[in-house]
């Protein structure tokens, strides 16, 4: 029984660890598709990535767009063109794909 109450007690623990913060720079970043004709005259700067898992799916994709977002100011771009978005519902994990861009 106090085995059990570990366990639960380690898990609500790790579910309410400290999430991550967006900077304000980050913040500015807007995301559009990939295809989307405002792109036209940006430079390309480069691939972002980011993935968060967690509990709870909502979570994780705010954590995901925080740490691209963050990735993508890193790299001095306004503008993230989003490429690929998916949630893997066996283990909780949400992915984003991008190209970090200046537009602005």
């Amino acid at each position: 029984m106090k085995a059990l109450i570990a366990i639960c007690m380690t898990t609500l623990l790790v579910a309410c660890a400290a999430r991550p913060t967006m900077s304000p720079t980050a913040a500015k970043i807007q995301i559009q598709p990939a295809n989307s004709t405002l792109l036209s005259r940006c430079k390309v700067l480069g691939p972002v990535s980011a993935s968060s898992g967690g509990f709870f799916p909502e979570d994780a994709r705010q954590d995901a767009s925080i740490y691209i977002r963050e990735q993508a100011a890193r790299m001095g771009a306004d503008v993230i063109a989003q490429t690929n978005a998916s949630f893997n519902q066996s283990n909780g994990v949400v992915s984003f794909q991008g190209t970090a861009m200046r537009c602005y």
